[in-house]
């Protein structure tokens, strides 16, 4: 699982890249399953980078190991979007003999449940 914690943008960003930044910010706080659904994720945010005209001429987006970030081509130390993504190595909390807990197989296939009183407490809009 990895988990997209992080999002940052620079106070003005040109025009063309609202839509991409709009999207990345939508992956803050999102958790995805696995590598694959991850390496899609990646695929879909280089789909709408290439969807900006002229977007490999003017800006670069690069996946480095940690972080997201679109930055002006030649001057890569300014990023213009940035996202920063960890894997997570744990969750507490959960009781290990409740029987809704399935576990979340490593081929993006599969689909991962949570317990009943976690998807209760999230309907009913967190914990008061």
């Amino acid at each position: 699982m990895i988990f997209f914690d992080f999002y940052v943008r620079a106070f003005s960003i040109p025009k063309p890249l609202a839509p991409l930044a709009d999207y990345i910010k939508s992956l803050q706080r999102v958790i995805v399953a696995d590598q694959k659904t991850f390496e899609k994720v990646i695929e879909e945010m280089k789909e709408k980078f290439s969807a900006i005209p002229k977007a490999d001429e003017q800006f670069l987006l690069e996946v480095s190991d940690g972080a997201i970030g679109v930055y002006k081509k030649n001057t890569k130390q300014n990023f213009l979007i940035k996202i920063y993504y960890t894997p997570v190595v744990g969750m507490c909390g959960f009781d290990s003999d409740d029987v809704d807990i399935q576990p979340v197989p490593d081929d993006g296939e599969g689909y991962y449940t949570l317990p009943f009183q976690i998807r209760k407490t999230i309907k009913e809009g967190g914990v008061k």
